[in-house]
């Protein structure tokens, strides 16, 4: 039993340094403390992730901006020529209201989702002479 036991015991702290990558998975990691195969399987799903979360909002805003630029018309009776000249405007400025919102909302939805089985985790940095 105590063999056993011991034997145990190694094989643990041996999984323990077995890999960065490994050991910094359950806690979240860093993009720069995973191996290289690690690196591939986290990176592929946040790209798809990210190309479909982008995808949806702007594809919302556009929906949106028509709808509120399509009602500035009505209201304003303004010609299809003016409506033209209205849409843009109203894109870009949702968008620029947007943009803090969704900023948020990504950067929330990237360190709780799991990408490859490793989270992201956010690094801040540390005032000279603090302890982290």
């Amino acid at each position: 039993m105590l063999e056993l036991h011991r034997r145990w015991l190694g094989a643990e702290e041996r999984s323990r340094a077995a890999s960065a990558s490994v050991a910094t998975a359950g806690s979240g990691a860093r993009f720069d403390e995973l191996d290289s195969r690690s690196a591939r399987r986290f990176f592929w799903p946040f790209f798809g992730f990210s190309f479909i979360f982008s995808f949806v909002a702007g594809f919302a805003t556009a929906v949106v901006a028509t709808v509120i630029a399509t009602i500035i018309g009505r209201v304003g009776d303004q010609s299809p020529a003016q409506l033209q000249t209205t849409l843009p405007l109203v894109q870009v400025g949702l968008a620029l209201v947007l943009a803090v919102p969704l900023t948020k909302l990504w950067t929330r939805l990237i360190t709780k989702r799991s990408f490859g089985g490793f989270g992201l985790r956010i690094v801040r940095s540390v005032a000279a002479g603090a302890a982290p």
